[in-house]
């Protein structure tokens, strides 16, 4: 029963997860740097979101992971070993360059919106944000194939 409990969750976090990414891509494109207003409004979508919605919801399918894996004894299981280890990755890159680039790129729109022209660092604060950001994606493509085939299924 709480195993399933856990797996509802999971489910659900990691959907509410990839859900918000989605959003903050498409907020992303449908902005643009000639209109700055709709640009810090996107920023501040992002920025805010990723606070309350994207990290919690990553924690949430981090946490019921684990318990899962710890209910089931899968803990010796390779394949649960490797989906731990990329989780941690994934959350330290999220915390150390995704969030960051996020509170710059969006510190930028507003400081652009100020003066009225386009600051010059922030194009390199979003293509950090959106190249952490891809990254991260791709580790989550990677722990859900995982999921699905769970290589290496032989205990250590």
């Amino acid at each position: 029963m709480l195993r399933n409990g856990l797996k509802v969750l999971h489910i659900l976090g990691l959907v509410v997860f990839l859900g918000s990414i989605i959003t903050f891509i498409i907020a992303s494109e449908l902005s643009n740097e000639s209109d700055l207003a709709g640009l810090v409004f996107a920023r501040e979508l992002i920025s805010t979101g990723t606070l309350i919605i994207t990290i919690p919801s990553m924690w949430l399918v981090i946490v019921t992971g684990t318990g899962m894996a710890i209910i089931s004894a899968r803990l010796k299981q390779t394949w649960v070993r490797i989906k731990f280890v990329v989780s941690i990755i994934i959350a330290i890159n999220a915390h150390a360059f995704v969030m960051s680039a996020v509170k710059e790129a969006t510190l930028l729109a507003k400081t652009s919106l100020q003066k009225g022209i386009i600051h010059v660092d922030y194009l390199q604060a979003y293509t950090e944000e959106s190249m952490f950001g891809a990254i991260n994606v791709l580790l989550i493509l990677s722990l859900i194939i995982i999921a699905v085939f769970k290589p290496g299924k032989i205990e250590i």
